[in-house]
């Protein structure tokens, strides 16, 4: 058996919470830090077609700089580093340059092409600015990237700088300008000459602290630089060539005009003057971001602005050309459930605008005729770790649970030329992590968070229309279900509402049998919730995992525990929803459980290093007895089992932990290891067992996110290595849950293969197999 291809299909990661994360590029690829990584959005495909790797932390800003060898990217992160990335048609996009010298985390950057070279200026918060210089000609290289030592810091006022601008002054691209949004509330501007930024003046007007900045050069030579501020205005400044100095008001004739107050400075042999030109007014709370359009527009005089806040508020001003006034568009205010927009950016065309807000997801609005209309993305996802995933029965969709405190749904579209996967619902969304979930059958999940209590969700009306509509899927339930789901103010359940029209909290689509495009985000969080059945209370600390037997008769849980008298797995009948059984065995918190495809066994593995099997008896009070144990003495494992799976057949089963062991045990066999095990150089943190018409497969996850597809047969050289998804290809964080899909896709040579991580993502691969 052999891989002849693993192609990954579906990548669903939400936008960092800070303001400049997110960018738009050429060739309609928006580029937005998750987590660690820099993900690629292709908004012709809908899809993100690639994750960057080259931060060990939190990335905080993505930038897109123009320049005459192409375009490149600006990235700053928590590590305290700045990288140049350059986007390469063979190897993706690439790091050629790594700015290191700040000693906290770099927050923003920016760049400009002066003299063949990048000129970057970087930010942090050790309240220092660096300058530094990258050669263009290292696009031609194709070697790792360099190391670029800084020419100059500088202290931008008293302390900390939100935000950098580098720009050229009017008179040609001569003379060049550093703009630093300042913590004292004003913006500083340090010219650059004989190779150094030298303090010139200040803009000076804010009553709070400055976040953001732009600019734009005009036809007649002048620069006008935005600025947004936490005072909640956006001031507009204009800087142009001083032809002459402005009078003085005692100087003035009896008819000439007062004229705005200017100041002027002087850069080497030329002066200007700087004034302010005007002060927008649209914003409720603090102005995020702010940027000029990148082309004129033809029904305006000059350049539309766009500007975001968090009061979720998003504007376009524009300034007629017969009344010298700036007059707001206002694209809609999203949910206060959506907590604000973090920063928005335009496409290159400027027909486009796309924001993303404080929960990761991602909103655009398509400008038609002279109107904005919003229209929907297939990007975001979770913004917080991603902690478990399973397939409902059929494998149809599957569902996906995180630290961010939602449940999701992950489905395909249909009627697509390309194979597009997109988030379909959000059945849960939480007042606490949610930590494990699994699927009871086709219409029925259960959930455990930190809360230490098992929510049990059934579908809606509603869902199942959207499902059907966008999906093709149509799924029967037995049994009544609600219209729709409503969540109350202040309350984490979802109740079950029979009557839409009378729920003031439940969102119903009017035309839902129509709907042909996914659901938007400010829709989905509310609009497809799923009603909540029941709660099962019985353990005494967090839930950390949780499964089902397949025929959905029994449900098995467990908590974190430190003890012996806490580490129990409850036995759950779902047909009365009562606890019928408690296993005792382990010491410490059970990683995971898993029941046999036949449902004969139940498999539990756990922090003690230690594993137990539980048979399946017709006692309806017991159900499950202990049929095999490891103690610490004979255990093959030394150090934490994080995961296990049993084979199709149930034959055998795997375990995988963190000493980098893979181990198959057959139960017929009083439950020994067979063959050789399987040693690793990282902590293997998942594990699932398949087979298709060539024989035994294993997925492992590992620690540091690579994920590696075995082949595993009961006699001879036991384990084949098939091929190996890197961290870019795969996770750069600890993978979390594998699961294949329970049904193979339309080749029966293709298996899907979905995974989630630490790093906030869910992705699935097809994976083709082919005979030797």
């Amino acid at each position: 058996m052999k891989v002849h291809s693993a192609e990954n299909c579906y990548i669903s990661c939400g936008c960092n919470r800070s303001p400049h994360c997110l960018a738009w590029g050429l060739q309609n690829l928006v580029f937005y830090g998750s987590s660690n990584s820099i993900a690629i959005y292709n908004h012709e495909k809908l899809r993100v077609i690639h994750t960057a790797l080259s931060h060990t932390n939190e990335v905080r800003s993505v930038r897109c700089i123009a320049t005459s060898q192409g375009t490149f990217l600006l990235s700053t992160s928590s590590d305290k580093l700045a990288v140049v990335w350059t986007d390469d048609s063979q190897l993706g996009l690439r790091p050629v340059a790594i700015l290191k010298g700040h000693t906290g985390p770099v927050t923003v950057s920016h760049a400009i092409e002066k003299d063949g070279h990048l000129l970057v200026a970087t930010t942090s918060t050790d309240l220092s600015v660096k300058i530094w210089t990258v050669p263009l000609s290292i696009t031609a290289q194709n070697s790792d990237p360099i190391d670029t030592e800084c020419i100059q810091t500088l202290k931008a006022g008293s302390g900390f700088c939100l935000d950098v601008h580098l720009c050229f002054l009017p008179g040609g691209r001569k003379n060049l300008i550093l703009a630093c949004a300042q913590d004292d509330f004003k913006v500083g501007l340090f010219s650059f000459e004989n190779g150094q930024f030298i303090k010139k003046d200040s803009l000076v007007g804010h009553e709070d602290w400055i976040t953001c900045l732009d600019s734009v050069s005009t036809e007649n030579g002048d620069l006008f630089i935005c600025s947004g501020s936490q005072d909640t205005f956006v001031r507009i400044w204009k800087i142009s060539l001083c032809t002459r100095l402005p009078k003085k008001l005692t100087e003035l004739a009896p008819d000439e005009e007062i004229q705005v107050e200017e100041r002027i400075f002087a850069v080497e042999d030329k002066k200007y003057s700087q004034s302010l030109e005007s002060i927008l007014t649209c914003h409720n709370s603090w102005v995020q971001s702010v940027s000029w359009s990148c082309k004129k527009s033809p029904d305006n005089f000059g350049y539309e602005i766009l500007s975001s806040s968090t009061d979720g508020t998003i504007c376009v001003w524009s300034k007629s050309s017969d009344v010298d006034l700036w007059t707001p568009t206002r694209l809609g205010i999203l949910k206060e459930d959506s907590l604000g927009i973090l920063g928005c950016v335009w496409d290159p065309s400027g027909n486009s605008i796309l924001a993303h807000s404080l929960h990761g997801a991602l909103h655009i609005w398509v400008k038609v005729d002279s109107s904005w209309k919003n229209s929907y993305t297939v990007g975001g996802g979770h913004f917080g770790e991603v902690s478990d995933l399973c397939w409902e029965p059929d494998g149809k969709f599957f569902y996906s649970c995180s630290a961010d405190q939602t449940s999701r749904i992950h489905a395909q579209l249909k009627n697509q030329s390309d194979e597009v996967w997109f988030e379909l619902g959000r059945p849960q969304v939480h007042g606490y992590d949610v930590n494990c979930i699994t699927s009871i059958s086709r219409s029925v999940f259960a959930s455990g968070a930190d809360e230490k209590v098992i929510r049990i969700f059934k579908t809606s009306k509603q869902f199942l229309s959207c499902l059907k509509t966008l999906c093709g899927v149509e799924l029967k339930v037995k049994g009544q279900i609600s219209n729709v789901a409503a969540q109350q103010e202040l309350n984490l359940s979802n109740l079950s509402v029979s009557d839409a029209s009378e729920s003031s909290q439940a969102l119903v689509f009017e035309d839902v049998e129509n709907v042909t495009v996914p659901i938007r985000e400010e829709i989905l969080w509310k609009a497809t919730l799923w009603p909540e059945e029941r709660k099962l209370y019985g353990h005494g600390f967090e839930l950390h995992c949780i499964t089902a037997s397949h025929s959905g008769k029994y449900l098995a849980s467990a908590c974190r525990a430190k003890l012996k008298d806490h580490a129990f797995i409850i036995i759950w009948d779902t047909d009365t929803w009562r606890e019928v059984q408690k296993l005792f065995y382990h010491d410490l918190t059970v990683t995971q459980l898993e029941f046999s495809p036949d449902d004969s066994h139940l498999l539990a593995v756990s922090r003690d290093r230690c594993l137990s099997v539980y048979k399946f008896t017709n006692d309806e009070t017991a159900p499950f007895n202990l049929e095999f144990s490891t103690d610490k003495k004979n255990s093959v494992h030394t150090r934490v089992i994080w995961s296990c799976s049993w084979s199709i057949d149930s034959n055998f089963f795997v375990t995988g932990s963190r000493e980098g062991r893979v181990v198959v045990w057959e139960p017929a066999n009083e439950f020994k290891p067979i063959g050789d095990q399987l040693n690793l150089d990282q902590a293997v943190t998942s594990v699932d067992f398949w087979s298709n018409s060539f024989g035994y497969i294993v997925a492992v996850g590992c620690e540091n996110g690579t994920i590696t597809i075995f082949e595993w047969k009961p006699f001879g050289d036991n384990w084949t290595c098939l091929c190996s998804l890197s961290q870019s290809a795969g996770h750069h964080k600890a993978v979390r849950r594998l699961a294949f899909q329970p049904k193979e896709c339309s080749s029966e040579n293709v298996l899907r293969l979905a995974s989630c991580s630490s790093d906030h993502s869910v992705k699935l691969f097809n994976i083709g197999f082919s005979q030797q």
